[in-house]
This record gives C-alpha cells, sequence and structure tokens, in this order.
C-alpha cells in the first residue's frame, strides 16, 4: 500500500480528478480558460466530499460529466476514461511505490513522485487523444446507433472497478494482495484498450467496405448510362443517315424548300418569319453563309430567352484559315455552352465577335455573363455538366477538336463576372477549304 502524507494524498487525489476531467474535455471539444477555471473548482469541489475509498470520487467525476453533458456516447467515453485512468494511476503507483518510495529512507520525500507520475502520464494519455484517437472516434460514435447498450456495458465495467477497490481496502488486502490487484489493473487497461482499439478497427474496415459499395454502385449507374448513351448514339446516326439521304433526294430534284424544312425539322429549330435586325445587320460583313446561319439562329435563340446579344465583326470576312466544318463545330458548342449558362440568369447576356488581326489570323470570341464563381479546369473536363443527371461532353470535345488541329488554339478566361472563350484560327486561307472528319 502506498503511504503518503496528508498533503501529498490530497494533491494526488485532485490531480488524478482533473486529470480525468481534462482527459475527457479533450475527446471532444477545446478547452478554454472558461472551461478549465470552472473544471478546476468543481475539481475542489468534488474533493471536498469525504469518501471511504478513493476509488469512489470516479463516480462523483462520472455524476458531474453526465450533468454537463447526457448524451450516451460522450458519458460511455467519460466512463471507460475514467475506469482505465483510475487503472493505470493504480500501475504507476504500485510501480513507483515497489521501485522508489519503499525501499527510500525518507519516503516522505520521494512520496511526491506519486502525483507527478500521475501527472506525466496524464499528459502523455492527452497528447495521444489530441492527435491520434480524438478525429477517429468522433466519427465513431457519431456513427453508433445503440448507443445506450455500449453504455451499459461500459457501465459495468465501472461497476466491476469499484467493487475490487472497496473489497480491497475493506478487507485491507491491498498490501497481502497487491499483485494481484495490479494484474486485475492491467487486465482492465488491457481489455478497454483492446476493446477500444477493435471497435475503431471494425469501424474503419466498415466504413472502407461501405466506400467500395458506393464506388461499386456508382461505377454500375455510370456503366449503365454509357450503354444507354451508346444505344442513343446509335439510333441518332442510324436516324441521320436515312435523313441526309432523304435530304439528298429533294436536294437532287430541286425541292430546296422541302429541303429546308426537312432540316429544319431534323435539327430541331423553328425558322421563324420573324427577323431580329440589329442581329441581321451585325451579321452582314459575315459572307460565310453556313456559319452566318449558325450564329443567328443561336443569337435568335439567346433573345427569345430573354436575354441580350451582341454581335461584332467590323471587316468583311468572305473565308477563315481552316476547315469550314470544324469552325462551326467550334463556334456551336461555343454557343451552346453560353445558352445553357445563362439559362437561369437575370439580366443575362452574351457577346459574340469575329475580329481579324491579319488575313491569315482570326480571333472567335463568345463572352457570356456570370453570377457565380467558376473554375475554368473544371468545366473543360469530360463529363462536366451544370445540368442534373446530365453528363456534359461539349467542352471536352471543342478540347480534342482543337488538339487535333495546330491552326487552332483556345484560350478562356474569367474577367469582371464574365466568362470568354476565345478561339484562335491562323493559316492560309484557302479557297475550298478541306472538311475534316469528325
Amino acid at each position: 500500500m502506498v503511504v503518503l502524507t496528508f498533503l501529498q494524498s490530497v494533491v494526488a487525489d485532485y490531480l488524478n480528478i482533473v486529470e480525468v476531467i481534462f482527459l475527457y474535455r479533450l475527446s471532444f471539444e477545446n478547452l478554454s480558460v472558461k472551461l478549465v477555471v470552472r473544471d478546476l473548482l468543481i475539481g475542489f469541489l468534488i474533493l471536498a466530499i469525504p469518501m471511504p475509498v478513493e476509488s469512489l470520487y470516479l463516480i462523483l467525476i462520472i455524476l458531474y460529466l453526465w450533468l454537463v453533458n447526457r448524451e450516451y456516447n460522450r458519458h460511455t467515453l467519460a466512463i471507460v476514461i475514467g475506469v482505465l485512468m483510475g487503472s493505470l494511476y493504480g500501475l504507476i503507483d504500485h510501480c513507483l511505490n515497489l521501485l522508489f518510495i519503499g525501499s527510500h529512507k525518507e519516503p516522505v520525500v520521494v512520496g511526491w513522485l506519486i502525483p507527478i507520475g500521475d501527472l506525466l502520464i496524464s499528459i502523455i494519455i492527452g497528447i495521444i487523444i489530441a492527435k491520434f484517437l480524438k478525429p477517429k472516434y468522433q466519427e465513431l460514435f457519431k456513427s453508433i446507433k445503440n448507443t445506450k447498450s455500449i453504455w451499459y456495458g461500459a457501465l459495468l465495467m465501472l461497476v466491476v472497478y469499484e467493487v475490487v477497490n472497496i473489497v480491497a481496502d475493506y478487507e485491507q488486502v491491498a498490501d497481502t494482495y497487491y499483485s494481484l490487484i495490479l494484474a486485475i489493473d492491467i487486465a482492465i487497461i488491457s481489455l478497454g484498450g483492446i476493446v477500444i482499439t477493435s471497435f475503431i478497427h471494425n469501424y474503419v474496415n466498415e466504413q472502407q467496405q461501405q466506400q467500395l459499395i458506393l464506388n461499386y454502385q456508382e461505377q454500375l449507374k455510370y456503366a449503365k448510362s454509357m450503354n444507354e448513351q451508346f444505344g442513343q448514339l446509335r439510333r441518332d446516326r442510324h436516324d441521320m443517315k436515312n435523313m441526309l439521304l432523304n435530304l439528298q433526294g429533294e436536294l437532287i430534284d430541286g425541292n430546296t424548300d422541302k429541303a429546308n424544312q426537312l432540316l429544319s425539322s431534323f435539327i430541331q429549330t423553328k425558322t421563324s418569319n420573324h427577323h431580329y435586325q440589329e442581329v441581321d445587320q451585325s451579321l452582314e460583313k459575315l459572307h460565310i453563309s453556313g456559319l452566318r446561319n449558325l450564329i443567328q439562329v443561336k443569337a435568335y435563340q439567346i433573345i427569345e430567352q430573354g436575354s441580350a446579344v451582341s454581335i461584332d465583326i467590323p471587316k468583311v470576312i468572305n473565308q477563315l484559315p481552316g476547315s469550314e466544318v470544324k469552325t462551326a463545330r467550334i463556334v456551336g458548342i461555343l454557343l451552346d455552352n453560353a445558352l445553357e449558362s445563362i439559362k437561369k440568369q437575370d439580366q443575362a447576356y452574351v457577346q459574340i465577335a469575329i475580329l481579324s488581326r491579319s488575313d491569315d489570323c482570326y480571333d472567335l470570341v463568345v463572352a457570356n455573363s456570370l453570377t457565380e464563381e467558376i473554375d475554368i479546369n473544371q468545366i473543360m473536363q469530360y463529363e462536366y455538366s451544370t445540368k442534373p443527371g446530365h453528363q456534359g461532353i461539349g467542352l471536352s470535345n471543342l478540347n480534342q477538336l482543337i488538339n487535333q488541329d495546330d491552326q487552332y488554339a483556345l484560350i478562356a478566361e474569367v474577367k469582371q463576372r464574365s466568362i470568354i472563350m476565345t478561339c484562335t484560327i491562323q493559316g492560309k486561307v484557302e479557297i475550298d477549304a478541306e472538311s475534316d472528319n469528325p
């Protein structure tokens, strides 16, 4: 049995009380001056209550922590910390008594090793909790549903701990059977450590398995979506081929009106009799019929959805470098992206410009308003889309088109709440530009 002076005993008991409380606090929250002062005062209050057995102070500590927060998961941890630290303090005290105090000529002097040793072990445990355990068991307790059952188990461990200490004290067997009590303390510490470690390990494994299941489900969902899109693509290609054959027949017979009607139906656009004069006038200097019609249709769509559009073509353009088909595809993607971006905006606008740097170099510029911050790199990725349940390929397809041809270059930037996409085309202008193969 460890024999201490009255002062040493008071200091040791008080430190043990506040150390257990602080270790509990470290498990769930950051310590503040107000909280520390309150717990220090509560420690004095607990110590002032006379207890026949020192281990019963742990009951008062747990009651105090229950009054502070009555969540079962937190109180379970309070019980576990209290029992483990009580057993650990007993183990440290036995070892220090055996090694230093019992055989020393002046035990009163070395008796201070008891509170100092307990304090050092509490500091070490506190560092382990704060650095390694706190993040894990916080998430662990959040995910546990049957916390009351675990609380009953922790309560049973507390009862066993108290019964052992009370019996040892009342029967005065602490000196005779201190090795047995020491073994019980070690068993409690080991069992508690194994249970906590196993609990955390099982939780981590369960979380990893759930993540694997979620990833597998996402892959299945993605594969199903890709199969559906591939099937739709095959149907669309089949329909397109038949439609083009039909269109070719009308053109061979010279039925241009019928051909135009079929084409409008196929691309799902309505050729309105109403023309927007400002748009038409802005496109007068663009003498490339296909590109002019594309920009005109998209500009009409922008206006009809209630947004503003401006077109700037300062110089007459008869031909552009590069492939006319590829240029039309690029402009179409840029305008479709702008249309999608401004759909839910108030007072939205789109600016379109074809600017000539020289006879062999042109800039195609499409800018539109923004209402929120965007990541340029993200929007250019494959499958990115702002539409729920939709896999976007437009801008990533644009990147692919441009990267395949040295005559094209793309710059995307965000300025003053707008996104500006600039496609530069350079090269010798040819009268019959070669079509590209998609």
